[in-house]
C-alpha cells in the first residue's frame, strides 16, 4: 500500500517542482492533505466523517497559510512547532489502553 502511495506522490512531486509557484503550492497541499488524511487513521479517528473533518480543517489551514503569505506565516508555525514540543515533553507518557486521540490530533495540528 506504501509503494502504491509513494508510486502517485513521487511523480506529483516531480512535476510539481517544475510548475510555477500557485500549481506547486495546489500539488504540495494536495499531497499535504492526503497525508493529513492518512495520519487521522493513524492517530485513531474512526469513521470517515471524522477523516473528512480533520482533512477539511488541514486543508483549511493550508489556504489560509497560503493567501496570509506574509512574513508571520513563516514565524508562526516556527512558534506553534515550539509549543507543540513544550506541551509534548510536560506531558506524561498515555498510558497503553487509550492514547488520548484529541490530544494526538491537537498536536499534530499545532505542529503544521
Amino acid at each position: 500500500m506504501r509503494l502504491r502511495t509513494s508510486a502517485w506522490l513521487v511523480p506529483g512531486f516531480v512535476v510539481a517542482v517544475l510548475l510555477p509557484t500557485p500549481w506547486f503550492a495546489l500539488i504540495m497541499g494536495a499531497i499535504v492533505a492526503l497525508a493529513g488524511w492518512e495520519w487521522a487513521r493513524l492517530a485513531g479517528v474512526v469513521g470517515s466523517a471524522s477523516r473528512v473533518a480533520a482533512t477539511a480543517l488541514l486543508a483549511a489551514v493550508l489556504l489560509v497559510l497560503w493567501i496570509t503569505a506574509a512574513g508571520i506565516t513563516l514565524l508562526l508555525p516556527a512558534v506553534l512547532w515550539w509549543l507543540g514540543l513544550a506541551l509534548a515533553l510536560s506531558r506524561p507518557p498515555p498510558r497503553p489502553a487509550r492514547a488520548g486521540v484529541d490530544r494526538v490530533l491537537l498536536l499534530s495540528l499545532i505542529h503544521i
